[in-house]
């Protein structure tokens, strides 16, 4: 579910069947699934969920537009957030905050990139990742996997990417991440990403897939070829990597 990142995500990027459905905050991608009855809305953060349930039920709110205003403005996206929201319906004063529900980035414990601080005051931050009419299918004969995406990521920014099984998710990383290569489109990296060896990397869901070696020695020495410094300076490097990391118990397993 969303629960744990909905404090954090700047943009949410709805994909179904290859293609971006949806596109925006997460209040107002929330707002548009659940107007849509979508199966996807089950995957959001419980208080918003609930917020959006009552407030359909309530009298006064009976349009799809009304219901849409309010889960896009005052929807609570957090358990804090949710308990404000409680309070003041309940009639708990003295647990009910002054402030609107909505969580930024410094209630949530997060220190605010200059990049998200830019956004926040209106300088539009340069993009990270542009894709432009990106069109993926494995094979010539094969359906196609990506449809015309359209995707541009401001440096800086937490996006969230979410679709049902087979919708393209994981097709979309890869191409983003420059480990497949679309028949039709572009993708673009910011000059900063390009410049570096490794234009992006990518995490998948299968931890194992990332790990063709027997001992983690061994994967760590793998890029040793790679490496644009003298062998004792990467070395020097390793160590410090190992240090910082404290896996100096597991190098042999």
């Amino acid at each position: 579910t969303l629960d744990r990142y909905a404090a954090y995500v700047d943009t949410l990027i709805v994909l179904e069947a290859g293609a971006i459905k949806g596109e925006g905050s997460m209040r107002s991608v929330g707002a548009e699934l659940f107007t849509e009855g979508s199966t996807l809305f089950d995957v959001f953060p419980a208080p918003f969920r609930i917020y959006a349930e009552c407030t359909a039920a309530k009298d006064g709110l009976t349009s799809a537009s009304e219901q849409s205003r309010a889960l896009e403005h005052v929807a609570p996206l957090t358990i804090r957030e949710g308990r404000v929201w409680l309070s003041r319906e309940l009639g708990d004063v003295e647990n009910a905050s002054s402030s609107q529900p909505g969580c930024d980035a410094s209630q949530a414990g997060f220190d605010m990139p200059a990049d998200l601080r830019d956004c926040a005051i209106g300088v539009a931050p340069a993009p990270a990742l542009s894709m432009h009419g990106v069109r993926f299918r494995f094979t010539k004969n094969d359906p196609d996997v990506l449809k015309d995406v359209d995707l541009i990521v401001p440096s800086g920014h937490l996006c969230a990417l979410l679709g049902a099984n087979a919708s393209g998710k994981t097709t979309l990383l890869r191409c983003a991440g420059g480990l497949l290569h679309p028949y039709k489109g572009k993708v673009e990296l910011a000059s900063t990403l390009a410049s570096c060896s490794r234009q992006a990397v990518m995490l998948p869901q299968d931890a194992t897939k990332v790990f063709s070696k027997e001992t983690v020695q061994e994967e760590l020495m793998e890029i040793e070829p790679l490496a644009t410094c003298s062998n004792e300076e990467f070395m020097g490097r390793m160590a410090k990597m190992v240090e910082m990391f404290e896996i100096s118990s597991i190098l042999n397993k």
